[in-house]
């Protein structure tokens, strides 16, 4: 019997052990973004075969790459004509959800293709397999969810006047509120179905819009965009969706910063010709805590101190104001693609 005893707490004490290894071995995904933003260090200041070593190294430690880091490391691979990594940021590409139809939009790795059939053909190949590998890991029933959502804001969206409300205007706000709803149900159940669990938009599995730069974004992230109580809702899951590699940290500051934004002028703050929308849905936004990105549209709600932007902006794994600036004019100066998403600046 105390043999069994003995066996019994030893068994106890090893899952005890286990399940804090699992607890202190868990990802952070913040500290993922931070390490892409040394690897786009690396090729803003032009040594483009480090930065190329440094995206290896991050995607080879990080399981879940998010598809427009994928995307920009392959540019780079493509620019410098460089087919062995080029074939390592291919595979990451596609197992991240990269639609074959996306290549054509870089100059680079459209010209890379076309210049090198036996090398295509291989690529081709390579699509297969990591196609069936990004296919499988969605979670098929919340994507289907989520695409209903959209379908039904698209549907409203375009038959509601947005000069005289007729009877199709609170179809539409009644539409949205439904949306934030049901996707803040669907959070609190599972998570927030950011980008790794249902995937990408993308032009074959869905009728999402077929533009290039929504393509390598969250399909969610548009409903709380068309809500200002959607941070506010679903605030913690938005925050853990960061940290488990779910939301990129561009699209959590915008969701942060359009619901600010619009609740700040839904309670009278400040005068625009926004749309301010009459939903049911209501929630209150805290003043006291309020954090600034400078990424939102509207530079009205911008704060002027860099340094304070710039210290929100690396608590979630953001780059600085410089950083994109000079990102911005690379892209330029080199005919790339570094920004994506909503505004063009994900």
């Amino acid at each position: 019997m105390i043999g069994k005893k003995k066996h019994s707490t030893f068994i106890i004490i090893l899952l005890i052990l286990c399940g804090k290894n699992d607890s202190f071995s868990q990802i952070n995904y913040i500290n993922y973004h931070k390490e892409v933003i040394k690897a786009e260090d690396l090729f803003l200041q032009g040594q483009i075969n480090s930065s190329l070593k440094y995206y290896t190294d991050i995607f080879k430690r990080f399981e879940k790459p998010f598809a427009k880091d994928c995307y920009i490391a392959l540019q780079l691979a493509c620019m410098q004509n460089d087919t062995n990594k080029a074939t390592f940021f291919f595979k990451k590409s596609f197992e991240s959800g990269i639609n074959w139809s996306s290549l054509k939009f870089s100059s680079y790795i459209y010209t890379l293709l076309k210049n090198n059939f036996s090398y295509s053909e291989k690529i081709s190949q390579l699509y297969k397999t990591g196609r069936e590998k990004y296919l499988k890991n969605i979670n098929w029933s919340l994507r289907d969810s989520i695409i209903n959502l959209l379908k039904k804001d698209w549907y409203f969206k375009k038959n509601h006047s947005w000069t005289n409300k007729t009877d199709r205007y609170p179809k539409y706000v009644q539409a949205l509120d439904e949306n934030i709803v049901k996707l803040e149900l669907l959070s609190k159940r599972y998570g927030f179905p950011g980008e790794h669990m249902i995937g990408i938009k993308d032009p074959e599995l869905d009728t999402c819009d077929p533009s290039f730069f929504w393509r390598l974004s969250s399909l969610s992230s548009l409903i709380l965009f068309h809500h200002r109580c959607g941070y506010g809702l679903m605030e913690q899951e938005l925050k853990k969706a960061l940290i488990d590699g779910e939301l990129n940290p561009r699209e959590f500051a915008l969701i942060y910063e359009f619901s600010y934004a619009d609740y700040k002028e839904y309670v009278g703050h400040y005068s625009s010709n926004h749309n301010n929308f009459n939903y049911k849905v209501n929630c209150t936004f805290q003043n006291d805590s309020v954090k600034f990105y400078d990424i939102f549209i509207k530079k009205l709600f911008y704060c002027n101190d860099s340094i304070v932007v710039n210290a929100f902006r690396k608590e979630i794994g953001m780059s600085s104001l410089n950083h994109d600036k000079r990102k911005r004019t690379f892209a330029r100066d080199n005919h790339l693609i570094l920004f994506f998403g909503q505004f063009d600046n994900l």
